[in-house]
């Protein structure tokens, strides 16, 4: 079955097919997990395949109900404002989706547990406060997305689907900027250097599709060349791969001290150790522009290459 709203994600797009194909036959999808980093689109694929999964009394989808998970604190939340108003108790054909799963509390973690124990009739009767409630996978499909799975009970991580997002390519992030600029006159040029800042991010690419479309519209064209994108670049002060200040000088530093250990570049950027990790660092190394060696973080060739790149750039910009 086709998806061709979803650009890239073949392998992703292949096993949902071929869930959906013993949908059709059986009316069953087991429990999914989308697993991906923030911005992959794991919510836009889930958007996607609700669309497909078809009520068969009505012969429309199934309601779609989504719900971030941090908003979930307790098992009588989870009954009282989503399975007896939107499931009917669990005999309505709902899409239920579960946004931010790591969020979730032990409570309601263990509560799934019992709705989604695998048994050949695909159903579980949950007891709450002495009302039992059925959970048929032929009502309910059950959709969960995470980015960091890795947080989650591994029991009920073993009861799931799990479906891992891969990374995109440039071009396919020129394709979903382009998909939010219809009507603009770009060349595929330009698209191209776009893609190269957006840090392989999906919602990145979507954000700067409305970028571009908010500058022509701001200044009543339709068409947007190199240069009106190298002076959105210079009011906007977007750097080559889409790096940030902190990063750059990040790279600074270790160019300067040959090597740094996670304290002291913490110390030198008042940054904390995770914020370094988390929001810095994975970057850095994804690119190759830094690596761990005995004495600490060090800078690459290709991290020398990259704050050459900057510099020139900035001199570029000057030039505008």
């Amino acid at each position: 079955m086709s998806f061709e709203e979803v650009i890239g994600q073949t392998k992703i797009k292949k096993k949902l097919s071929f869930f959906l194909e013993n949908y059709n036959v059986n009316g069953i999808i087991p429990p999914l997990m989308f697993v991906g980093q923030k911005g992959d689109g794991k919510t836009f694929l889930c958007r996607a395949f609700k669309e497909k999964l078809i009520n068969p009394e009505t012969g429309k989808p199934k309601k779609f109900i989504e719900i971030n998970c941090s908003t979930l604190k307790t098992v009588n939340q989870l009954v009282e404002r989503v399975i007896i108003p939107h499931m009917g108790g669990g005999t309505e054909f709902v899409t239920l989706f579960l946004d931010e799963a790591s969020e979730l509390p032990i409570g309601i973690t263990n509560a799934f547990l019992t709705m989604l124990n695998p048994n050949p009739n695909h159903r579980n009767n949950f007891n709450y406060n002495g009302i039992d409630i059925t959970i048929d996978l032929r009502y309910t499909t059950f959709l969960f997305a995470s980015s960091e799975v890795q947080k989650m009970f591994i029991s009920l991580r073993d009861r799931l689907e799990e479906l891992h997002l891969e990374g995109y390519t440039n071009h396919q992030l020129s394709q979903i900027v382009a998909r939010n600029l219809d009507g603009v006159d770009i060349e595929q040029e330009v698209l191209d250097d776009i893609a190269t800042v957006l840090r392989g991010n999906a919602r990145a690419a979507q954000k700067y599709g409305f970028k571009v479309a908010s500058r022509i519209a701001s200044r009543n064209k339709k068409k947007f060349t190199f240069d009106d994108w190298l002076q959105l670049r210079k009011d906007l002060e977007i750097m080559p791969l889409g790096l940030e200040e902190t990063e750059i000088k990040i790279l600074k530093l270790l160019r300067e001290w040959g090597a740094l250990t996670l304290t002291n570049l913490s110390c030198k950027t008042g940054l904390t150790k995770s914020a370094l990790q988390k929001g810095m660092e994975n970057y850095l190394m994804k690119l190759g522009l830094i690596e761990i060696g005995e004495d600490g973080r060090v800078i690459t060739q290709l991290g020398i290459n990259a704050l050459k790149e900057v510099s020139d750039f900035k001199q570029e910009l000057k030039r505008l």
